[in-house]
């Protein structure tokens, strides 16, 4: 008696607790009778700056096993897994070329197919995102939570009735009210190095071609387009001596410079560290003698022919401006040649005046 008392009292706790389930609102409800045999999680994949993202595949895993929140199943059968070398997750989303920021193409779902239960009850599973290598890309580090609620049918059949995601609240605590079947985490990020040339001073050639040298250097860990980033601008000071066209990522690549001319390397992920270095142009040869300075961005001006190697991609234009300068503008010539002719008028006008001076004193005498 006392055992068939305490079978009904579970009985009704489980029959309580589906009523309190179902009266959640469900981020995705099985309609009618019917299973809902999948889950779909919106992503949207944004942009920050005027970069190009690259091909993309983002993934989600189960974490650890499922955990029976209520019912008498002894365990949560794990969700279906992708076939092949994806098995080790449960969903994933493509994007191409170009896709993130793209109005049309920035927003894919992640589609997650549960398992068959065998026992009513409710469910919860832990998903996470894998981080990925690609460099600009910032990937979701958030847990979501998944709950599937499997309930009776009227003939006696049980059926997934509704299932709905959970997220962590500013605090990094769950939250049942916090429910959502969309995310927009992930972003791509890069931006544009300029790098532009002044020629300055009274002797300073504002058509001389000046070399620069720019280094790149990426993050630990990370991927970068295998094939390179444009480079846009310079000029060619000679048939052999040509500014590079593009660079990769761990190497240096060569550009020439004159007055008013500058080049850009487009679409470099936020992270890289960047390094330009300008050729010798100090000595007290007759080509050179210039004084080289340097700022990046809004910066201070620093006298030096290299900048501090510790700047980084980290905004959508990122600029550096080097000044050469020679000659301050004063320039002895000995004679100011400028003026003789008036001079030598002035001296004729004087000596004459001096003569017809003289010549009156001495018919006066």
């Amino acid at each position: 008696m006392k055992l068939n008392t305490a079978k009904k009292l579970t009985a009704g706790a489980l029959a309580l607790s589906m009523m309190f389930a179902m009266a959640t609102p469900m981020a995705f409800a099985a309609k009618g009778d019917e299973d809902e045999p999948t889950v779909k999680i919106s992503k949207t994949y944004n942009l920050e700056g005027d970069g190009t993202s690259p091909a993309e595949t983002f993934y989600l895993y189960q974490e650890g096993d499922g955990v029976v929140v209520d019912g008498d199943a002894g365990s949560a059968p794990a969700l279906e897994r992708l076939d092949g070398n994806e098995s080790a997750y449960v969903a994933k989303v493509v994007y191409d070329e170009g896709a993130a920021g793209n109005d049309s193409k920035e927003t894919q779902e992640f589609e997650i197919t549960l398992p068959s239960y065998d026992h009513v009850g409710v469910y919860e599973y832990t998903l996470k995102e894998k981080a990925g290598t690609t460099a600009g890309v910032t990937y979701r580090t958030a847990e979501i939570k998944l709950i599937v609620t499997v309930i009776n049918k009227a003939d006696g059949t049980i059926r997934v009735a509704g299932v709905h995601t959970e997220a962590k609240n500013a605090e990094g605590k769950w939250e049942a009210s916090n429910k959502s079947d969309s995310f927009d985490d992930n972003t791509y990020s890069a931006g544009s190095l300029n790098v532009d040339k002044t020629v300055d001073g009274s002797l300073g050639d504002k058509n001389k071609a000046f070399k620069f040298t720019v280094t790149l250097v990426g993050e630990e860990g990370k991927t970068y387009n295998q094939g390179g980033y444009e480079i846009v601008g310079g000029i060619n000071k000679s048939e052999t001596e040509k500014s590079a066209t593009s660079i990769k990522v761990g190497e240096s690549a060569t550009v020439y410079l004159k007055d008013a001319s500058k080049i850009e390397i487009k679409n470099l992920p936020y992270g890289v560290t960047f390094t330009v270095e300008e050729d010798d142009y100090t000595d007290d040869s007759p080509a050179n003698g210039y004084t080289t300075t340097y700022k990046v961005n809004e910066g201070s001006v620093v006298t030096s022919r290299t900048t501090s190697g510790t700047d980084k991609i980290a905004s959508a234009d990122e600029n550096v401006s080097y000044t050469n300068k020679k000659g301050d503008g004063n320039i002895d010539t000995g004679v100011i040649l400028d003026n003789a002719p008036y001079i030598l008028m002035l001296a004729v006008v004087a000596g004459g005046a001096m003569m017809l001076v003289i010549k009156k004193r001495r018919e006066e005498e």
